[in-house]
């Protein structure tokens, strides 16, 4: 009988081993399964946004072309058709969407974004557009009075894009990080730099220089490369190695069931951008060698190397450090104005601009959203025969010229803001109206497991006169940590995904 026991134990333990052996590897191999469908779906996710944003641009062109009167329902203007009075209402609107970029624009609404399919997940995209953001190489410009302007900005961002919470940001501790960070672009890194920095392609201020140095008697003279600040961050992340910024600092952080979102929502280092022209005469470093081209090269796929060998002009800069004034969040806003432009005046642009997520989501909730074919209706492609005036136009709510931050808002709320020309001046000279770098965003939640992922990529949308415009990768789809709940999104995102699949009888189709 002790043996009887002795071996019924044994048996009893190799079974309950091996079955929790077995929960594992199915768990390992269904986490591996739903990771990869949701890396696949976070692609495709990808390709839709670029599609999306080039269509804006493509359209853009085509409107010059072709005349306005034609675009009316993709563009996303207000109530305007193809007839009489309306066709001079999509003029207008169209022109305001080819001069900028804004809440109006296609990409914003995140129900173009999400692609057909992911069956039985609940996908969210959305695109953040870069130059909505203070790039933060700006501290270090060659121009000192500018550095000095930018370091007062940046300043400014700190201390207030936390107040109010136990992680505020005081003025002091932001001219400490201020300090840390020139330490860290002088190359001193203290316990930070435990390994050699890689070598970096050289920029064209640093080619410029090596020619004058050896334009001489054919050496290297250092003197004339007088800027020894050639340490610049590379990505916003770099930030928590100086010492006073912390993770939620950096990523957001939820406090008091509020969620703050962080310096990579308000910081840049892509905001502008241009392409080396003519390219460098001297052989690439990296040529016949496993690592031939560039680290920017080996992040795009090679189609997008082949036609940027091809092009034989540079692409058009981008916006050249200006934020645009249609996307810009308060906290941007608020570090960008003087002190004597108050923050009730700024929290109006905000409320003004707001305006057009209104109006969609009215237009998304309305009978119309689908057509009697069952076709979806997008957003400014209202019947011809509503007579909306400006509270219902979307495109009056868009700034088109900087100077607009003022006088629309002004207008719309009659009010006026006691503060001279000159502040004034100072603030919309540091505001645009166009975006040309993109951060698209995913969330992917599987509502029966509760699993969800994160993933994001920055992209390039370059264009150069007389090409066609193009998407280039600057940050490959990575998966990262994104702190808001799903309660911190703008919309339900059930609905508004399972919108694009079902007509207003609940009857469900599929778009090809």
């Amino acid at each position: 009988m002790v043996l009887a026991m002795l071996v019924l134990f044994v048996v009893l333990v190799v079974v309950f081993q091996t079955l929790d052996l077995s929960i594992s590897e199915l768990d390992q191999a269904s986490h591996y399964v739903s990771s990869t469908q949701m890396g696949y779906l976070a692609e495709a996710c990808v390709y839709q946004a670029c599609s999306v944003l080039l269509m804006d641009v493509e359209e853009r062109e085509d409107s010059e072309g072709e005349g306005a009167g034609g675009l009316g329902g993709d563009l996303g203007g207000g109530a305007f058709g193809d007839e009489g009075d309306a066709a001079s209402e999509a003029s207008s609107a169209v022109e305001v969407t080819m001069n900028t970029d804004s809440f109006l624009d296609e990409w914003m609404d995140p129900t173009s974004l999400a692609p057909p399919m992911g069956e039985g997940l609940t996908v969210y995209v959305e695109i953040q557009d870069e130059d909505s953001k203070i790039n933060l190489l700006g501290l270090w410009t060659e121009d000192e009075e500018k550095r000095e302007e930018w370091r007062e900005v940046f300043s400014n961002l700190l201390d207030k894009a936390f107040e109010g919470t136990s992680l505020d940001i005081s003025v002091f501790d932001a001219s400490d990080i201020q300090d840390g960070l020139d330490e860290w672009v002088k190359g001193n890194r203290k316990n930070f730099r435990r390994a050699p920095l890689p070598p970096l392609k050289t920029s064209r201020a640093d080619d410029e220089a090596l020619e004058e140095a050896f334009a001489g008697d054919g050496e290297l003279d250092t003197d004339i490369i007088e800027n020894e600040e050639v340490h610049f961050p590379l990505t916003i992340p770099e930030l928590l190695m100086i010492e006073g910024v912390t993770h939620q600092h950096l990523w957001g952080f939820v406090e008091d069931e509020v969620h703050y979102p962080g310096l990579v929502d308000y910081l840049t280092v892509w905001s502008e951008l241009e392409l080396k022209d003519p390219a460098p005469e001297e052989e690439d470093e990296f040529t016949n060698s496993p690592f031939e081209g560039s680290v920017f090269d080996e992040e795009m796929n090679e189609d997008e190397v082949e036609s940027l060998e091809q092009l034989e002009i540079a692409a058009n800069a981008t916006a050249g450090g200006r934020i645009n004034a249609n996307t810009a969040p308060l906290v941007v806003l608020r570090a960008l104005a003087p002190e004597e432009i108050p923050t009730a005046f700024l929290e109006r642009v905000v409320e003004f601009r707001g305006r057009i997520h209104q109006l969609r989501n009215e237009f998304e909730n309305s009978p119309d959203v689908f057509g009697g074919d069952g076709e979806l209706t997008t957003f400014g492609s209202l019947s011809d025969e509503d007579d909306l005036g400006e509270e219902s136009d979307p495109a009056h709510f868009v700034f088109e010229e900087e100077s607009e931050v003022f006088s629309k808002v002004e207008a719309e709320w009659e009010l006026s803001i006691f503060s001279d020309d000159e502040k004034r001046s100072i603030f919309t000279s540091r505001l645009g109206v166009l975006s040309n770098v993109f951060t698209i965003k995913i969330l992917i939640q599987n509502p029966e497991t509760g699993r969800r992922a994160s993933y994001r990529t920055i992209v390039w949308r370059m264009e150069s006169d007389g090409e066609d415009p193009r998407m280039i990768t600057l940050l490959p789809l990575e998966e990262y940590v994104d702190t808001r709940r799903i309660e911190d999104y703008p919309e339900e995102l059930a609905e508004r995904t399972d919108k694009r699949f079902e007509r207003s009888d609940g009857t469900r189709f599929e778009l090809n």
